[in-house]
């Protein structure tokens, strides 16, 4: 090799260390961590049919920034957009999880999730789970913090609860108006269930059509003023159930049951719909209180429950129109 030649690779070579110490040192490094939010308040809300705006945001890291959305949870992006609008084509009520990556020009990503609840509006027959807010269970002085409700109409849950066996000297600091309470199955306003309640999850009956749903109703409201049952786990959930074609008839016919006319919460959401052929309990509690064999089956309903099988559940947190 000669002179010229060796010269001419010893000059490449430079050159080429010279360009990689340029990378190196001008390469953008992230100032600080990037940091993404999928906007909405991490709730966004349209009619059935309808489509949604959504609002991308990043910070740190360094720009400029790639934007991937998923819309519906099936692991496809949908749009690279920073605000795109997607229109949902769902004919029933359905609630999504939406999925934002993004990743800055170092090769920073950054994730973010939102809900979108599509048409997700109370309907009759809707049951509405809830935690009980901490100063209400000591106002009332309960051991549990969970209940259930069935929506009526116009803004109105049907509940079987028992408001009078609170602390009288602080009822009125807490609950306003509270010498209307009372004990048993009674119409709530929804005013009244967000001053009490936390926490709420709407739960959707898919297997129902709308005449069974309004005739759950009807069943509910036909209990108004029966007595709340404190003894539910000393005696069967019982349903009432008299029509003796109801498939259920025979499993939970309990006629000489003393409290047969009483009613815990999620027992009576449950009743309700039993009474039109749908057993929304797929995981009955069975104990048995026979000492001797064969064993018996003694059932109740526990909130959780009906957590089960054919109940579409929509989180409501953190949607300001609730």
């Amino acid at each position: 090799m000669n002179e010229r030649i060796r010269n001419l690779i010893i000059v490449i070579a430079l050159i080429l260390l010279v360009v990689i110490i340029i990378l190196v040192v001008i390469q953008p490094k992230p100032s600080s961590p990037l940091v993404v939010d999928a906007g909405g308040n991490g709730h966004y809300t349209c009619d059935i049919g309808g489509c949604i705006n959504f609002n991308g945001k990043a910070s740190g890291g360094v720009s400029p920034y790639n934007w991937s959305w998923d819309f519906n949870e099936d692991g496809i992006i949908n749009s690279y957009s920073k605000n795109p609008t997607y229109c949902y084509n769902d004919t029933k009520s359905f609630q999504y999880i939406i999925n934002l990556t993004v990743k800055d020009k170092t090769g920073q990503f950054g994730y973010a999730t939102a809900l979108a609840s599509i048409g997700l509006n109370l309907e009759l027959g809707d049951i509405l789970f809830m935690n009980i807010k901490p100063e209400i269970v000591d106002l009332f002085n309960i051991t549990f913090n969970v209940h259930m409700a069935m929506y009526v109409g116009n803004n109105k849950f049907i509940e079987s609860a028992d408001y009078s066996i609170s602390n009288k000297e602080n009822m009125n600091i807490h609950l306003p108006n509270s010498a209307l309470l009372k004990n048993g199955v009674q119409f709530s306003p929804k005013t009244w269930m967000k001053l009490v309640y936390e926490n709420f999850t709407i739960g959707k009956v898919t297997t129902a059509t709308p005449n069974q749903k309004q005739d759950a109703v009807d069943f509910a409201i036909s209990q108004q003023d029966k007595p709340y049952q404190w003894y539910y786990e000393s005696y069967h959930a019982n349903p009432n159930i008299t029509d003796l074609t109801n498939p259920f008839y025979e499993k939970y016919n309990y006629s000489e049951d003393p409290y047969i006319d009483y009613w815990y919460c999620s027992e009576l959401v449950w009743a309700s719909y039993l009474q039109q052929s749908i057993e929304l309990d797929s995981m009955p509690n069975c104990i048995d209180y026979n000492p001797t064999p064969p064993p018996e089956c003694f059932y109740w309903v526990g909130v959780d429950d009906l957590y089960h099988t054919d109940v579409r559940l929509f989180s409501l947190e953190n949607w300001s129109e609730w």
